[in-house]
């Protein structure tokens, strides 16, 4: 219980970081791909959020990585983990599919290790 409460608060804590909230103001903005927020009857509704992806490394099979990884996780996800060897991605890839139902082809497995190893694979390994 306590493991869920931290993983939550920690959700929360890094998803406040990353937003970046602007005040409030009637200035018109600068931007012309950003709408002003709409207001009727006195509530203000404003499109979605515009999410930025950063650009993840180049790496074999990276396509079939975002076909079937980012359905679930963001881009991102895969930066923040530490270097694993073949064999942890492997079993991490595998988890997803079986413990959390993750829906890719078990054919493209290797590709998706292959591509995670690429990037984020232990060298002394």
């Amino acid at each position: 219980m306590r493991n869920s409460i931290f993983s939550v608060l920690s959700l929360i804590a890094l998803t406040m970081a990353a937003s970046r909230v602007a005040p409030a103001s009637d200035a018109p903005l600068k931007d012309p791909k950003v709408e002003p927020a709409q207001v009727a009857d006195g509530v203000r509704s404003v499109p979605a959020y515009p999410v930025v992806w950063p650009d993840l490394p180049a790496g074999p099979d990276k396509d079939v990585y975002l076909a079937n990884c980012v359905t679930c996780h963001s881009q991102r996800y895969v930066l923040t983990q530490p270097p694993f060897s073949r064999k942890v991605w492997t079993a991490e890839v595998d988890k997803m599919k079986k413990s959390y139902g993750a829906s890719f082809d078990d054919k493209v497995m290797p590709q998706i290790v292959n591509y995670l190893v690429s990037i984020r694979g232990d060298r002394a390994q």
